[in-house]
């Protein structure tokens, strides 16, 4: 939290290519970039994508935000 009405977060997704798109809408729809997606691994099947993100709004936003990328990913 940077005061009561605003909290910070980043951190990454690692999922498969079928829940990158969902993923990726689900962020933008509630306002939280993604700030890079690419792999790690050459030749891991399946291919996992990095999704990296960053938030800056209330925390109850961000916390939306986080939970309809996760129900998105599934």
């Amino acid at each position: 939290a940077v005061d009561p009405s605003r909290s910070v977060a980043t951190g990454d997704f690692a999922v498969t290519d079928r829940q990158v798109e969902p993923l990726l809408q689900a962020l933008a729809a509630h306002g939280i970039t993604a700030t890079a997606l690419h792999t790690h691994m050459i030749g891991e099947s399946p291919t996992l994508y990095f999704i990296h993100f960053w938030a800056d709004a209330p925390l109850a936003t961000i916390v939306e935000g986080l939970r309809a990328a996760v129900d998105a990913a599934r």
